[in-house]
């Protein structure tokens, strides 16, 4: 016996692990993909010129191109933005609202 079996013996009875689902990836990656598209198209319309029809691509064409990869890189580092200016902004207006509760306190 292995310790990187997929199934866990209890009582004698083999269960196995169901794995939940995630909270990140399943609605990251739809942006990843749409983000990926948008390079293919921009790509396409730049080398065609006005010949560009808006041709999609398939999956396939886009991680052999690179476009995915890239996608995941632009749509991973604007979450990341994202969030950092959110708890920039939460912590400014809790120091913002300290600042002015201590500065009440002081000159009451």
């Amino acid at each position: 016996m292995g310790i990187f079996l997929k199934k866990k013996q209890w009582s004698g009875i083999y269960v196995s692990k169901q794995r939940q689902p995630g909270k990140f990836w399943p609605w990251v990656r739809p942006m990843i993909w749409e983000k990926a598209q948008e390079l293919y198209q921009m790509g396409q319309a730049k080398t065609m010129g006005d010949d560009f029809k808006g041709i999609t691509a398939e999956r396939k064409e886009l991680h052999e191109g690179g476009y995915f990869y890239q996608a995941k890189l632009i749509v991973l580092r604007n979450l990341w933005r994202k969030e950092r200016l959110a708890c920039l902004i939460r912590v400014c207006g809790f120091l913002l609202q300290t600042k002015v509760y201590l500065f009440w306190q002081v000159h009451l």
